[in-house]
């Protein structure tokens, strides 16, 4: 481990780096999230952005973490501070039957400041928490997960890989806002064949409402035609570059509407989502994917 001063530590192996955005301290990731969105977004959307934020841990390399019920969208009524506070507030319902959300308003000791935010939040007739939302946003974490653990490229063990295999691409002074384009590589100009499932990966997070196409360099798809050709179809998920087979057949119909269009190179993603695109190794021999 190294660190630029006492409080604060880096380190070169990704395995040592523990990624969350909830632990038992402070809000759950749904209760502090409430807070920040409009009061009027739909109960659907809200799932979404709970969805997102977590899709940036699965996805990212290292080791995720999060606190116990986030896939269920633990809440503990906005809480930032039960660790005294009982099951009243702790309680996390495995049946999905029951949730903590808007069961009252906190205990005042940590939260008494918030109360008249809180109250306002809290009983918001349009956020409802259901057995079958839950069940839902269970789903799509266990399904990020399995695209987790179906490749290495999202577990690489070194500094040198990750400096070497990972890229994004929605950078610099127009980069579209709220957009994060990410490539794993495993082209032959990366060196070992980590997965001999797929020459790569895309990670497209739209933390945007509206739908955004992006267009990647030359060199991440091995397109069957030039670029702009006609002899090239646009068509849905075409290619070699494809939605990741478990979103394709999960429990999200919105990302499933994932498109890559090879005529322009560009991939239209539906917004609120994070899609996964895999361009399939056939055969022993690598591709070029991200050998530009």
């Amino acid at each position: 481990m190294e660190g630029g001063n006492e409080w604060i530590g880096y380190t070169r192996l990704p395995q040592e780096s523990i990624n969350y955005i909830d632990k038992h301290d402070n809000e759950t990731l749904w209760d502090n999230t409430q807070a920040k969105l409009p009061l009027d977004l739909p109960m659907e959307e809200r799932v979404r952005v709970h969805l997102l934020s977590q899709a940036m841990i699965h996805f990212a390399q290292g080791i995720p973490f999060h606190q116990m019920g986030s896939d269920i969208l633990r809440s503990k009524s906005m809480d930032r501070n039960s660790f005294d506070s009982g099951d009243w507030y702790n309680a996390v319902d495995f049946t999905l039957e029951r949730s903590v959300w808007g069961k009252g308003l906190p205990p005042a000791w940590d939260n008494r400041e918030s109360w008249d935010s809180q109250k306002q939040f809290l009983t918001q007739a349009d956020v409802v928490m259901t057995p079958e939302i839950r069940r839902y946003a269970h789903d799509v974490f266990r399904e990020h997960l399995q695209i987790r653990a179906s490749s290495p490229l999202f577990r690489l063990r070194t500094e040198e890989q990750v400096m070497q295999r990972v890229a994004f691409h929605n950078t610099g002074p127009d980069q579209i806002p709220g957009l994060i384009v990410m490539s794993l590589s495993d082209g032959s100009c990366m060196g070992a064949d980590l997965d001999p499932q797929a020459e790569g990966l895309v990670v497209i997070f739209n933390a945007s409402r509206e739908r955004v196409d992006v267009t990647l360099p030359e060199g991440f798809s091995n397109l069957e035609g030039e670029r702009g050709s006609e002899d090239v179809a646009a068509t849905p998920l075409l290619g070699p570059l494809q939605l990741h087979p478990i979103q394709l057949e999960g429990t999200d119909p919105l990302v499933k509407e994932t498109t890559v269009n090879a005529i322009t190179g560009s991939i239209s993603v539906p917004g609120l989502s994070s899609a996964v695109l895999h361009q399939p190794q056939t055969g022993a021999e690598q591709g070029t994917f991200g050998c530009w």
